[in-house]
């Protein structure tokens, strides 16, 4: 809660506590003579939360889009000495759920009858499972050259049904459809309500991957009207869990960041908290196009953290593996094509197990809102300072109970959240771009506490403050989260 709103709460608590205390005057019982009830002195004890105890139970989802081509035989299906070792490595990489996409996808009719490629599919749900991987199934999209140009079913759901994977153990979600037209909204609501009748009673995840702010559609403005339009048609009629999701590409030749990035997560957000939906985000791990270039490890860190710092539950990495479009080659993903790792598998990796390290602690808070600090980076920041749609979640230290004052010369966000006690965490990113060549020297002045849990390059400190107060300079694209330690 901003102190705006709390400094008119206390204003009203004091008027009311003046006329009881003119009641007490009058001659009834005074009420600091009335031992507090038992809910009153438990609330006043509840101790800080010990975030240690979720460890093992808590975590930020991490998703690749696709994996290399898996290789199948008679007698052991996918559970093969090969497929095993790729699961691995993804295991390895950080993450917790693959997509079933890309070069990887089967599709009816291109791969067997829909239901010799729902066992297909269940076989390899099952190996990565036994991998430690949940796994999203892809079961269709718009193709371009489709008759009316708004898109062509991979999967028509109207022809063959929809695929039922709920018996699976590993199987966490169904990507109905990537990038929809505003067209497209009717007919992926009657999809909701078959995937309600198909996963009635399951955890499984009603997916969609819709499309970013600087899609040719929004030229003219609408993007707000077209997430609405979804979550209002579309989210609407799914009864069980869903997820608000937007892929947005921010990479670019020149080593700056694309400027709509911080806007189209937030956006994603501000409509998840609305509709009360899991927020995700897709980033850009390989190249997008055969101009561009594959990011670097800074601008991996700085996606991901900024992504979290403005309440993403989880976010996913496209690609993992090469992409199957013509004109890319070997180096233009994490992996490979025939599942080879390279630099840029090392690099995701770093980042990806570096935000598992405090995975637990984060997902104990509930976001709330961000601190800007625009210096090299305007154009991008202003696109939610300056918008109204955004401004309520944007915060200044005079709106934080446990922060007294954050001051820098460099281009910073910071996620403000907030557990189940009450008690603030943040999470502080460098948002200068790779152009920029920066570090970011934050001082934070806190308002009583002495330490600070602090989550850094993969570790856990607890670090003691001088003067309630502290300075962090954090690398290119790096990201801490923390913790005042209350007394």
């Amino acid at each position: 809660m901003k102190k705006g709103v709390k400094r008119i709460s206390a204003l009203l608590l004091g008027l009311l506590m003046g006329g009881v205390a003119m009641f007490a005057f009058a001659g009834c019982v005074d009420p600091k003579d009335t031992p507090p009830d038992d809910d009153t002195v438990q609330e006043q004890e509840k101790a800080q939360i010990d975030y240690e105890q979720y460890k093992d139970s808590y975590y930020i989802d991490i998703a690749a889009w696709g994996f290399p081509t898996l290789e199948y035989d008679a007698q052991n299906g996918y559970d093969t000495q090969a497929n095993n070792a790729f699961a691995q490595d993804m295991k390895e990489a950080g993450f917790t759920i693959v997509n079933h996409a890309g070069r990887s996808n089967l599709r009816p009719g291109a791969h067997g009858s829909a239901e010799e490629v729902e066992d297909l599919i269940s076989q390899r749900i099952e190996l990565f499972e036994k991998n430690g991987l949940k796994s999203v199934v892809y079961t269709s999209n718009y193709t371009k050259g489709g008759a009316d140009g708004k898109g062509a079913m991979w999967w028509d759901f109207d022809v063959v049904g929809m695929p039922d994977f709920s018996d699976s153990e590993g199987f966490y979600g169904l990507l109905v459809w990537d990038e929809p037209y505003p067209e497209v909204m009717t007919k992926l609501a009657s999809y909701a309500e078959t995937f309600n009748e198909t996963y009635r009673g399951t955890d499984a995840v009603f997916m969609v991957n819709l499309y970013p702010s600087y899609a040719d559609l929004f030229r003219s403005g609408g993007y707000s009207d077209y997430l609405k339009n979804y979550c209002e048609t579309v989210l609407s009629q799914v009864e069980g869990k869903k997820y608000l999701s937007v892929d947005s590409y921010a990479i670019r030749a020149d080593k700056q960041l694309e400027t709509y990035l911080l806007y189209d997560i937030a956006m994603v957000k501000k409509y998840s908290l609305e509709y009360d939906t899991l927020s995700h985000i897709c980033l850009q791990s390989s190249m997008t196009s055969v101009k561009n270039r594959i990011p670097e490890q800074s601008e991996y860190a700085v996606q991901a953290y900024a992504a979290l710092a403005l309440g993403m539950d989880s976010i996913s990495w496209y690609t993992y593996i090469t992409p199957e479009e013509d004109g890319y080659g070997d180096g233009s993903a994490p992996v490979n094509q025939n599942g080879t790792k390279n630099a840029a598998y090392e690099a995701l990796k770093k980042v990806n197990n570096d935000i598992a390290a405090f995975g637990y602690a984060y997902k104990c808070f509930d976001w709330k809102g961000v601190v800007l600090n625009p210096v090299t980076q305007t154009s991008a920041m202003n696109l939610i300072l300056k918008n109204r749609e955004l401004i309520d979640y944007v915060y200044t230290a005079e709106d934080l109970n446990t922060v007294s004052s954050i001051e820098s010369d460099q281009d910073y966000m910071m996620g403000v959240m907030e557990d189940e006690n009450g008690d603030e965490g943040f999470m502080l990113v460098n948002y200068c771009s790779l152009a920029d060549a920066q570090d970011a020297v934050i001082d934070i002045a806190f308002t009583e506490a002495d330490l600070l849990m602090i989550w850094r390059d993969g570790e856990k400190q607890t670090v003691s403050l001088d003067n309630n107060s502290i300075t962090l300079t954090l690398k290119q694209g790096e990201g801490v989260f923390m913790v005042p330690v209350r007394d």
